[in-house]
């Protein structure tokens, strides 16, 4: 039903995830960077204007930069990188190295190209507190690896999805299959989402699918799940007694997770 992959492993984070500060302070371009989701922007639809920080994106080689103005300011940057030394500890030894040097690195053909591709349709976060962050994407987003990319073979698909990974039956799923960590906080691996049992919206009917993707965007305005889950859930042929006990199940299952369970 699509394609499912993990956030972006950057190999190192000082380097290649930029604070507007050192946007400003380096004079990187948009043209050198995009914008990165971060933990701190609201769930729903994404803008640009949400973006607080963003991801190096660098493709040419280093002669190419060398022609431009605002190439010559990006090289600055990368050599910059190039004479960092980053502290590696392989075992119980403690190294010091150049950061082009660092194993992620030098499986690439430029060590500080992130090669990002396409952006997804869909960002889901893999740590989960309350509840699992669910991004529509405006095209313009990536992600480190704290995340997982969801996009749907048939893009016209992309709101069905969004209302059905908001609703109670995911997060159920969510709830028996991730992994709890410390603080009662919940981390759901790629290979978790790629289990994920979907919905086959191609035997959606175009009204009721329809509904679900409006059910998505009514979601993102007010939150209110109970509706959303009215509208998705009989569509996936569930009656009301089951989607109550659906829901009921999600809060035993993340109250006892996040250890709020009062003794009886």
């Amino acid at each position: 039903m699509g394609q499912v992959k993990r956030g972006i492993v950057t190999g190192h984070k000082e380097f290649f995830v930029l604070s507007s500060d050192a946007v400003i302070q380096h004079e990187i371009l948009h043209k050198y960077r995009r914008p990165l989701v971060t933990n701190s922007i609201p769930p729903g639809q994404l803008q640009d204007s949400h973006a607080l920080e963003w991801l190096l994106c660098v493709n040419e080689e280093k002669d190419v930069l060398e022609k431009t103005t605002h190439g010559r300011q990006i090289l600055r940057y990368v050599e910059a990188g190039e004479n960092t030394d980053v502290l590696v500890n392989r075992g119980k030894v403690r190294t010091t190295t150049k950061l082009p040097q660092l194993a992620t690195m030098k499986s690439r053909k430029l060590w500080y190209s992130l090669n990002l591709g396409k952006p997804p349709a869909i960002l889901l976060s893999r740590l989960i507190n309350s509840r699992v962050k669910i991004y529509e994407n405006n095209g313009s987003f990536y992600a480190i690896n704290t995340f997982v990319y969801f996009t749907p073979t048939d893009p016209s698909h992309t709101h069905a999805f969004l209302a059905y990974f908001s609703s109670s039956l995911f997060s159920l799923y969510l709830e028996q299959n991730g992994h709890p960590m410390g603080g009662g906080a919940l981390s759901v691996e790629t290979i978790d989402y790629k289990r994920t049992l979907v919905p086959n919206f191609d035997l959606v009917s175009k009204d009721d699918l329809h509904k679900i993707s409006g059910a998505w965007n009514k979601y993102c305005h007010d939150g209110n799940l109970n509706r959303l889950d009215q509208t998705v859930l009989p569509i996936l042929k569930f009656q009301p007694h089951t989607i109550q006990q659906i829901r009921e199940q999600v809060d035993i299952l993340r109250n006892r997770r996040m250890k709020r369970v009062k003794p009886r």
